[in-house]
């Protein structure tokens, strides 16, 4: 889990752009740079402290900044793909195993 955790704030530190301390009680306590690298660490089960510089930033990322705008359009296309799969499949469905209204019989689903 601490792995994962620290992953997670690898990639937070890489898109913000600005440096990320993960501290753990358990696990690998990191300094992580704004490009991701590891400025200082402590071992696992290890007590101690550290001291780290760590580089300063202004202002806000694209990333931060378009993320919410990008994430809007992104959900709504994908949920035009999958509706359009879906009354595609169903269409499927039916030309091959069902029948045609008109006849007295129901369609059949696939």
């Amino acid at each position: 889990e601490n792995l994962q955790q620290l992953a997670f704030a690898r990639m937070r530190a890489i898109e913000t752009g600005r440096a990320v301390v993960n501290v753990s009680t358990v696990g690998t306590s990191q300094v992580i740079a704004p490009d991701g690298t590891t400025l200082d660490s402590l071992d696992v089960d290890t007590t101690g402290a550290a001291i780290t510089t760590v580089p300063l930033r202004e202002g806000v990322t694209p990333g931060v900044r378009l993320g919410p705008w990008l994430s809007f359009p992104l959900v709504l296309g994908s949920g035009t793909i999958l509706a359009a799969l879906g009354l595609s499949s169903r269409r499927h469905a039916l030309s091959a195993g069902g029948t045609h209204e008109g006849k007295g019989n129901s369609a059949r689903w696939a």
